[in-house]
């Protein structure tokens, strides 16, 4: 078995066991891994980046591998889904030759900022046996850091056990360096709010908010328009759209064309008072970003004001730097201008 060791000799060690004692007692079968750890960082920051995809972006996974593609609904029987992509010939744990591992689970548990459990699995992996387990994780302080204790289980084989506490381990690892990084903190906080006041009644902006045949009038910023859109408006249901622009400048001061796809999924529709849902680019890279592909939450709130006009409240969360945060603003209140415009000239139609 591959022990891991603990970075405070008040922690156990990771250890593993073949049996596991069930909430009434009885012992059942299979093999379950233990890991704790100890984390020079406060334990809501810890949690928060056990549960923030823009901040699990930068550590899950082990070494070779980098988290995308990243959906976490976490509340008790919330779905989690996340893609690891290989980025390196040197890996720290063996995938054969796959390129992409998928894996999901259910939420189980959630009580920021102590403990979570969840459920976890692999899909369509023919390297190791399809089982689901469950995880459980709880994160006490001590002396201003945070000491976490993984448990997994049950395992069905031992070798199956020993395989993830490779995987998880170096993920660990990884994490250690994420948090303990300056910029650690701006992560946790980095999220864009826009206040906008349009003079148009409530019902007539939701319309040209979630009108798929609207969006393209005013889903990008000036010198973009919207093209093969796709909308499923429906909660789960997904979005996506391309942004074209004959001259865009990434950052090196050259216009070239540029095609830029974002999607989504509608999590929450509550007209015509509230709308949330993800928000991501294929290619951060396309607009000047040096940063892996990933999620962000966008809610938009509504109220209605004197004078038939309405109050917008937009917040866009889970951004990995203050930079990428800042850029969006510009991107949005550019886009909020249009959105403005076409407001109005549906409202001198109607």
């Amino acid at each position: 078995m591959n022990a891991t060791s603990t970075l405070d000799p008040t922690v156990p060690a990771s250890e593993a066991s073949d049996r596991e004692v069930t909430p009434h007692g009885a012992v059942a079968p299979g093999y379950e891994l233990h890991i704790s750890r100890m984390f020079n960082a406060p334990r809501e920051l810890v949690f928060k980046a056990f549960t923030d995809p823009a901040m699990l972006a930068q550590w899950m996974g082990p070494v070779g591998f980098t988290a995308m593609d990243i959906v976490y609904d976490v509340r008790p029987g919330g779905q989690w889904r996340q893609r690891l992509h290989r980025t390196s010939a040197d890996v720290a744990c063996d995938a054969g030759d796959a390129s992409d591992l998928w894996m999901s689970g259910k939420y189980l548990e959630v009580a920021p900022p102590e403990r979570l459990v969840f459920t976890f699995g692999w899909e369509n992996r023919t390297d190791i046996p399809a089982e689901e387990t469950t995880c459980t994780v709880t994160f006490r302080e001590l002396e201003g850091k945070t000491v976490m204790d993984f448990r997994q289980g049950n395992f069905a084989s031992e070798e199956n056990r020993d395989g993830h506490n490779v995987g998880w381990s170096s993920a660990f690892d990884r994490f250690a360096e994420f948090i303990l990084a300056p910029s650690a903190p701006a992560k946790a906080s980095a999220d864009l709010v826009i206040e906008r006041t349009f003079d148009a009644p409530r019902d007539l902006v939701w319309k040209v908010w979630t009108d798929p045949a609207l969006s393209a009038e005013w889903a990008g910023p000036r010198g973009f328009t919207g093209r093969h859109s796709e909308y499923d408006f429906r909660i789960g249901g997904k979005w996506r759209i391309c942004l074209h622009s004959e001259g865009f400048d990434a950052g090196d001061g050259v216009k070239r064309e540029r095609n830029l796809w974002k999607d989504g999924v509608f999590r929450e529709i509550i007209p015509p008072e509230r709308l949330v849902y993800t928000f991501a680019w294929d290619n951060p890279a396309d607009i000047g970003l040096d940063l892996p592909p990933h999620d962000t939450l966008i809610t938009v709130r509504f109220r209605e004001l004197p004078g038939n006009k309405t109050g917008m409240t937009f917040c866009q969360e889970f951004f990995i730097t203050t930079a990428e945060r800042d850029g969006h603003n510009g991107g949005w209140s550019s886009v909020f201008d249009k959105f403005d415009e076409l407001l109005a000239a549906q409202k001198a139609q109607a």
